[in-house]
């Protein structure tokens, strides 16, 4: 009863903007969870095009990087097969996405306080980044689960699931020092 005492006082300590920042935030979290869940998922609205476009761009970027090998990739039920010589090197499933990871940051930026255009900028050259750095990250599991396959799937659960979550936070710090430093601007 303690703990809950001393959770109690804590709360009603922080300051309202620390609150109105936690509140509006676990809001979205449970609209956006009780809307993917209960519709989105199950039509695969988003996830669909983003798993194709992310793996479209991932082929296209291992044609470049593997010359002498052939790269394709087949839609399934719920991600998409991506080949190599026509044998199967690794399934994209629709979680793999990155669709969680583009939401939980532009949650976080449109909860923390700003102006409507630098959210606007951010949430854009945030969710372009992440992107960017899943399609890598893709690319690279490919290169282990063709050269390296011990590796894979370490290096998939921890070491690029680490590094795709470190470049988030460290977005989410450049868009909160930035505003603390220089209000109402870029």
């Amino acid at each position: 009863m303690e703990i809950l005492n001393d959770l109690k006082a804590l709360w009603y300590s922080a300051p309202s903007a620390s609150k109105k920042f936690l509140v509006s935030g676990i809001l979205l979290l449970i609209i956006w969870q009780v809307l993917y869940l209960s519709y989105l998922l199950p039509h695969r609205i988003l996830d669909e095009a983003v798993t194709n476009i992310t793996t479209a761009v991932t082929v296209k970027v291992l044609r470049s990087v593997f010359e002498g090998r052939t790269f394709s990739y087949q839609p399934v039920t719920d991600g998409a097969n991506v080949y190599s010589n026509q044998q199967l090197i690794f399934y994209m499933k629709d979680g793999c996405n990155a669709l969680a990871v583009f939401i939980n940051y532009a949650i976080f930026i449109l909860v923390y306080p700003s102006n409507l255009i630098r959210k606007g900028y951010f949430v854009i050259l945030g969710a372009v980044s992440i992107f960017i750095v899943n399609v890598l990250r893709c690319v690279l599991l490919a290169g282990l689960f063709l050269n390296h396959n011990k590796y894979s799937e370490f290096a998939h659960h921890y070491v690029f699931n680490t590094i795709v979550y470190a470049f988030v936070l460290l977005l989410w710090i450049i868009y909160a020092n930035k505003k603390s430093n220089k209000k109402n601007s870029f």
